[in-house]
């Protein structure tokens, strides 16, 4: 999906090594403009403040299912505040 533009790759060696970055940023031309390094790799390394919980924790989806979205169901039903609701570590 990512030769297609649709996705970014999740490896860090599509971002780090120039060759790979090849695959998914010139591959097909016309996919991804000539900005797209700058845009989408330079900044995520050297302006983002953080990466989001899926590219650096095992188990996220396992973790949003059985913790994360039950508790947020109960605050959105209105039976728990935020508060209440929060996930403890």
């Amino acid at each position: 999906m990512f030769k297609e533009g649709l996705w970014a790759p999740l490896d860090l060696v599509y971002f780090t090594d120039p060759a790979k970055g090849a695959e998914w940023l010139t591959a097909q031309p016309g996919v991804y403009p000539p900005e797209a390094k700058d845009a989408i790799v330079d900044y995520e390394f050297n302006h983002s403040p953080y990466q989001p919980p899926g590219y650096w924790l095992k188990n996220i989806n396992r973790i949003s299912e059985e913790a994360v979205n039950p508790a947020l169901d109960q605050v959105w039903e209105g039976r728990l505040t935020a508060q209440q609701g929060r996930i403890s570590p």
